[in-house]
């Protein structure tokens, strides 16, 4: 017998299994309790009748029958009793966890709400922050200074350049100075000589003064003379002798006075010459004194303009290098994207009929490749496996549920490898809580960018040519191990959106200076999303919004097990199919549907 009671709230289902043959409960019991009473009083007011001495062995039988039935049930209701005060003790638990649950519930869908103003916050702190523009701010910053920088340097190289040639300008006048030098002692060594000549036309001329008041005294004497003369006039004759050669003397004093004169004022005009040269000379040692404080003081400018100028370049090296660092930093962080993702694939293109024949026979070689690898699908499955990945530009992803064990991962893995498609396998968490676990996060301590799977395969695919028109199959396994909504939502959002245009997602890199083709990622339409679930106590239950969106396949239950060995030996010669087909080609595969 199976008893099943089931909770009206939830979908809990406990069974309890017994081994008798009927459905028994307590009425039932009293009522075969009744009959039997019944029967042993009709017995008892019969058993004298002469019609029932006949029937008297059977009703003993039957009796005896309904004894041992009896005492059956009565084992079966304590046992039943028994197992029933456990279920209610179980259903009590239940109802306590269910008490429990409906809390978590609350606060869950409180959390839900605080997060969702919490996004509404930050998705209006993004777009104020996407307006300010703030890597371009830094970036205009770091550039502004650089060319202050610049202008302040250009500035020094030009007061640099010009006390050089200042300097130059000393220079040539201290070599200047320095040709002047022996002009400078040859003056006065002429001024020396000239000295001596003076000191000599002095003396002369203190001779010439000393000869004039002689002359002065012949003058006056020759005034005696004359009066003498005309006194004594006998005495004119002889003296008319010394006359003529006094004359001639005075005459001879005179050529020497004329000569002495000449060379006094020749003298007061080399002493004018020698005043002015040691003047010139003053004035040539004091500008020489002022060159020698010039030169001192642009020594020291120099030495502080090169120490200056030293420090200016160490700064901009310095910048430099940060901005060399911020711009490696941008590869650095995207490394881990660019570590190779796909496996080998096959190279050469597999050319299909691209007609329904075409595709009919295609489905069919899919099938017999199942069947030779050891897998049994029923062909409606496959068929519908195969026409829901074609209509994703509607429903953007395929979800197959159903129990563990019903092949539900190996149906698109097979069909992956059979079609030439590479495949993308994200094993879901139940730790995954928001679209970081399914899209990647910026570690800000590290300064790198931790991609997904999925992440790397969208990068590698935007990247790579090879992978160019090539179909890729994301398969997410056991997607509602977490909650669906809180890591696929935006994603399903962004799957939605690529029907009717080109859809990208923004990488979360923070402020590093990276290029647009770099920061934000497209979804083409080479991939495909497929995604499984186990219906047990595990896992989590999709959201309308989900189911909405996708295609539902559910896997029954199997009617009988077999090892994959026993139906199919040979099965790496099965899956081995040359060539992979293209996403042109399998688009051809692809029609409006008949409007009737």
């Amino acid at each position: 017998m199976i008893m099943t009671f089931l909770l009206s709230r939830g979908n809990v289902g406990i069974t309890i299994g017994t081994g008798i043959t009927s459905l028994v409960s307590s009425t039932a019991v009293g009522r075969r309790d009744t009959e039997v009473e019944i029967l042993k009083d009709r017995f008892g007011r019969v058993k004298n009748a002469e019609e029932l001495i006949a029937k008297l062995p059977s009703l003993q039988a039957e009796t005896q029958t309904l004894t041992t039935r009896q005492n059956e049930l009565k084992n079966n209701i304590g046992s039943n009793e028994k197992e029933l005060s456990n279920f209610r003790e179980q259903l009590h638990h239940t109802k306590g966890e269910l008490s429990q649950k409906e809390g978590t519930l609350k606060v869950v869908r409180q959390d839900l709400a605080d997060l969702s103003k919490t996004k509404d916050e930050l998705e209006r702190r993004i777009a104020i922050t996407n307006q300010q523009n703030p890597d371009l701010a830094v970036r205009e910053r770091l550039y502004s200074e650089t060319e202050q920088l610049r202008l302040q340097r250009t500035s020094l190289d030009a007061q640099v350049n010009s006390l050089k040639s200042e300097q130059i300008t000393l220079e040539a006048i201290k070599v200047e100075l320095a040709a002047k030098q022996p002009q400078l002692e040859l003056l006065q060594q002429q001024l020396e000589i000239l000295q001596s000549k003076t000191q000599e036309l002095e003396k002369q001329a203190a001779e010439l003064e000393l000869l004039r008041a002689t002359y002065d005294t012949l003058s006056a004497e020759k005034s005696s003379f004359e009066t003498r003369i005309n006194q004594l006039s006998p005495e004119i004759a002889g003296l008319e002798a010394q006359k003529q050669q006094i004359l001639q003397a005075i005459q001879e004093s005179e050529e020497k006075y004329r000569q002495i004169e000449q060379q006094r004022q020749e003298s007061h005009r080399l002493r004018l010459e020698i005043k002015q040269q040691q003047h010139e000379i003053s004035n040539l040692e004091r500008e020489a004194r002022q060159v020698k404080g010039i030169i001192a003081s642009s020594e020291e400018e120099k030495t502080r303009l090169e120490q200056d100028n030293h420090k200016l370049e160490q700064r901009l090296k310095n910048l430099k290098g940060e901005i060399e660092a911020i711009e490696n930093s941008a590869t650095l962080a995207l490394q881990a994207l660019r570590k190779p993702l796909w496996t080998s694939a096959p190279q050469t293109n597999r050319q299909i009929d691209t007609t329904p024949t075409g595709e009919q026979q295609f489905i069919s070689g899919f099938s017999n490749n199942l069947i030779q690898q050891g897998l049994t699908f029923h062909q409606r499955v496959i068929n519908a496996f195969h026409t829901s990945l074609k209509v994703q530009d509607i429903s953007a992803l395929v979800i197959l549920a159903g129990i563990s064990g019903t092949g539900k991962s190996e149906l698109p893995q097979r069909y992956a490898d059979y079609i030439g498609a590479q495949k993308l396998t994200l094993a879901v968490q139940p730790r995954w809580d928001s679209p970081q676990d399914l899209q990647g996060f910026y570690n800000y301590i590290e300064k790198k960018y931790k991609p997904t799977d999925l992440m790397r395969g969208l990068y590698q695919y935007q990247n790579d040519s090879n992978m160019s028109d090539r179909l890729v199959i994301v398969l997410l396994d056991e997607m509602n191990l977490a909650r669906v909504e809180y890591y696929f939502s935006d994603f399903l959002s962004k799957l939605e959106t690529r029907r009717s245009q080109a859809t990208y997602l923004d990488l979360d890199v923070g402020s590093l200076p990276l290029p647009e083709k770099d920061r934000r990622l497209a979804i083409p339409q080479q991939f495909l999303f497929v995604g499984t679930m186990n219906e047990d106590e595990t896992t989590q239950s999709l959201s309308d919004k989900v189911l909405d969106r996708a295609n539902v396949l559910t896997f029954g239950k199997p009617q009988q097990l077999k090892l994959r060995e026993e139906a199919n030996g040979n099965r790496s010669a099965a899956s081995s199919v040359g060539g992979y087909v293209s996403y042109s080609q399998y688009k051809g595969w692809m029609r409006s549907p008949y409007f009737n």
